[in-house]
C-alpha cells in the first residue's frame, strides 16, 4: 500500500460545520425551539416552525437560514438554496447566509458557485474558519490541492490558529507529498486540541510516510481509531498492520488485518499482508489461502482497470466520429459501447446529441433523461435538455432545466445564452438582457446573441443601445 494512498481518504473526515444560529428579539423562544428541533433531528417540525415564524416576522435572517438547512437535510436543494438567498437579502452582512448556500451548492456537487459564495462568507469575515474549510475542501475535490495549500498556509501565518485550520494544511501537504510539514502542522494542531481524531490521524500517516518515524505512527493511528470516529478505520487498521508486519510484530499485525480484512476486504493489500504474518507465524495453510485471494483480487483489479481504458478509448472514438460529421457511424459505436455498459452516462448523453442531431428527438430525450438521472449534478447534461426543449419551441420547459444548469456551474456561457433566449421568447427581457450580457462576458460572441440581445433592449425601449447590438450582429454576420 502506498503510504500516501491513506491521505487521500481523510479528506472526507472532516464534517461540514453547522450552519450559525443567532437568535434573540421578541422570537428567540421560537427559534430556539425551532433550533432545537433541527439539532435533534426532527427536520419535518423544525420546517414548519421556522415558517411560523416567517409568517409572523418574514425578514428573520436566523429563521431562513434554519429553514434552508431544514430543507436542504430533507433533499430539496432548490428550495434550500432559495431560503439561503432570502437570508442573505434579509441580513446583507450575516456571513451564514452565503456560508449556507455554499453548503447547498456542494450538495449539489456544483463546486465553481459553492466557492462564489465562499468568497463573500471571507469578504464578510476574512477569519471565518468554515468558510477557510469548505474552500479548502472544494479545491482539493477539484484536484487545486496548490490553491488550497496556499489558501490554508496564508491564514495560518497570519494567525488564524484554529485545530481545524492545522488539520486540513496537514491534509493538503500530506497529499502534496510533504509528510515532514504535515507531522509539524498535526503537532502543532494537537497543542490547541489533543486527541483530535484527524488530528491524530494526519500525524500517525505523516509518521508512516518518513521512513524514521514509521515504526512510532502505529500509536496516534491507534489513537485515532480509538476514538471512534472515523469513517473508515479498516483502511488504518490495514496500514498499522504493515507496518506491524515490517516490524516482525506478526502476532499484533494479525488482529488489525483481519479487521480490515472484514471492512475493506476487497482490497487486494489486505490479504498480502495477512499471507505474510501468517506464514512468520507457521500458519501456512492460511497463509496460502490469503495469497491465492491477494493474486485474484489484484488480478480482478487489472481487468477492471483494462476495461475502463478499453471504454474510454471508444468512446473517444464514438466522439471522433460525431465531430467529423459521421453520425450514422457515431451512433452505431455508442451503441455498442452502451451494450457492454448500459449506465455510462457521458456515453448516453452523447448518444442524445447524435440521436438529436439525426432528427430522433423522442428517444434523445429519453438517453439524455438516463444520463441525468446517474449524473443529476452534471451541468451540461441540464443545458442540453434545455437546448432539445427550446428546438422543440418548449422555451417554460427549457428556461428550468437552463436554470438548473446554472445553479450547477453558473460560469456555463452556452447556458446564459440559450437562457437569455428563452427568456426573450416569453417577454421577460430584463432577465434576458443579464444572461445575454453574462454569455458576452464569459465569450460567446455569437449573431444569435448579439440579435436575442438587440431585441430585449428593444422591447424595453433602449434603442441606441439595440443600435449598438445589431451593429455588432452585422459585424458577425459579415465574417461568418
Amino acid at each position: 500500500m502506498s503510504r500516501f494512498l491513506l491521505a487521500l481518504i481523510i479528506a472526507s473526515l472532516t464534517a461540514l460545520p453547522a450552519p450559525a444560529q443567532e437568535v434573540g428579539g421578541p422570537e428567540a423562544d421560537a427559534l430556539n425551539a425551532a433550533v432545537a428541533a433541527l439539532v435533534q433531528g426532527d427536520h419535518a417540525a423544525a420546517e414548519s416552525q421556522f415558517r411560523a415564524i416567517l409568517d409572523r416576522a418574514p425578514q428573520t435572517a436566523e429563521a431562513w437560514l434554519g429553514l434552508s438547512e431544514a430543507r436542504r437535510l430533507q433533499g430539496d436543494l432548490d428550495e434550500a438554496l432559495e431560503a439561503a438567498q432570502r437570508a442573505g437579502e434579509a441580513a446583507p452582512g450575516l456571513a451564514a447566509a452565503p456560508l449556507t448556500a455554499a453548503r447547498v451548492h456542494m450538495d449539489r456537487g456544483a463546486a465553481q458557485p459553492a466557492l462564489s459564495e465562499l468568497e463573500d462568507v471571507l469578504e464578510l469575515d476574512p477569519d471565518s474558519v468554515d468558510a477557510l474549510m469548505l474552500i479548502s475542501l472544494v479545491l482539493r475535490q477539484l484536484g487545486r490541492i496548490d490553491e488550497a495549500a496556499a489558501g490554508l498556509a496564508n491564514a495560518w501565518n497570519r494567525g488564524v490558529r484554529h485545530p481545524a485550520v492545522a488539520e486540513q494544511l496537514s491534509i493538503v501537504r500530506l497529499t502534496q507529498g510533504d509528510p515532514a510539514a504535515a507531522l509539524r502542522l498535526a503537532e502543532e494542531g494537537l497543542t490547541l486540541a489533543p486527541g483530535r481524531p484527524t488530528l491524530l490521524l494526519s500525524k500517525g500517516l505523516a509518521k508512516a510516510a518518513l521512513t524514521e518515524h514509521r515504526a512510532e505512527a502505529v500509536v496516534p493511528l491507534g489513537e485515532a481509531i480509538h476514538s471512534g470516529l472515523l469513517p473508515e478505520p479498516g483502511r488504518v487498521h490495514l496500514e498499522i498492520g504493515a507496518i506491524l508486519v515490517e516490524e516482525g510484530r506478526f502476532a499484533e499485525a494479525i488482529g488489525h488485518l483481519e479487521t480490515a480484512r472484514d471492512e475493506v476486504g476487497h482490497e487486494p493489500a489486505v490479504h498480502y499482508q495477512l499471507a505474510t504474518a501468517r506464514r512468520a507465524l507457521g500458519q501456512a495453510e492460511e497463509a496460502l489461502a490469503d495469497l491465492a485471494r491477494f493474486e485474484e483480487l489484484a488480478g480482478e483489479s487489472d481487468a477492471d482497470d483494462a476495461t475502463r481504458k478499453a471504454l474510454g478509448t471508444r468512446l473517444n472514438e464514438a466522439q471522433a466520429l460525431a465531430a467529423a460529421e459521421r453520425l450514422d457511424e457515431a451512433l452505431e459505436a455508442v451503441r455498442a459501447l452502451l451494450l457492454q455498459n448500459p449506465d455510462d452516462a457521458p456515453a448516453l448523453a452523447l448518444e442524445a446529441k447524435i440521436l438529436f442531431s439525426l432528427g430522433h428527438r423522442t428517444e434523445a430525450e429519453v438517453s439524455l433523461a438516463r444520463a441525468r438521472e446517474l449524473l443529476p449534478t452534471h451541468a451540461e447534461y441540464h443545458f442540453l435538455a434545455g437546448l432539445f426543449r427550446m428546438y422543440a419551441g418548449l422555451p417554460v420547459e427549457a428556461e428550468k432545466a437552463l436554470r438548473r444548469a446554472l445553479t450547477l456551474d453558473g460560469s456555463l456561457a452556452e447556458a446564459h445564452a440559450l437562457l437569455g433566449g428563452s427568456l426573450a421568447k416569453q417577454g421577460k427581457s430584463e432577465e434576458a438582457i443579464v444572461h445575454f450580457q453574462r454569455a458576452l462576458e464569459l465569450g460567446i460572441d455569437q449573431p444569435d446573441v448579439r440579435l436575442g440581445y438587440a431585441g430585449a433592449l428593444e422591447e424595453l425601449g433602449r434603442q441606441s443601445e439595440a443600435d449598438e447590438q445589431m451593429k455588432a450582429y452585422r459585424r458577425l454576420t459579415a465574417t461568418n
